[in-house]
């Protein structure tokens, strides 16, 4: 089955992930926002408090684009996890019911894997069904 359903089990997993993994992305991502901020700011104080050549500033102001350049990156992956986080939040209520969903899922695959025809009537051909399996 090449579909996006071929494998279930590896679908629920992966929803699972989004709704745990999601709302801790936008939460790192805010943190290094603001740890971003207050790299910059360090930054703009020693332009503030000090005197230095060409060069440094040159070092200087290449430090504040890179910090800003990687702090708009992600403050606009966060705008565009924002409606997700609050949908996979409200999904949390769920997490017990697809984990159990998981399990039966498992069980069920497992019993595939295992199943065996029984013949009804042929019982003289169910060796020939063992074979073919």
């Amino acid at each position: 089955m090449d579909t996006l359903f071929g494998d279930i089990e590896q679908l629920t997993n992966t929803l699972r992930s989004i709704i745990n993994d999601t709302p801790k992305l936008f939460e790192q991502n805010k943190q290094s926002i603001d740890l971003l901020e207050k790299e910059i700011m360090d930054i703009e104080h020693v332009i503030e408090l000090t005197t230095f050549n060409a060069s440094k500033g040159y070092i200087l102001a290449r430090d504040i684009q890179t910090a800003r350049v990687k702090r708009r990156e992600l403050k606009d992956q966060n705008e565009m996890l924002q409606p997700l986080v609050e949908v996979v939040t409200r999904m949390r209520t769920f997490q017990n019911d697809l984990n159990k969903a998981v399990g039966e899922i498992r069980k069920i695959k497992s019993r595939h894997l295992n199943r065996q025809y029984k013949m009804r009537v042929r019982e003289d051909l169910q060796e020939e069904v063992k074979i073919t399996n």
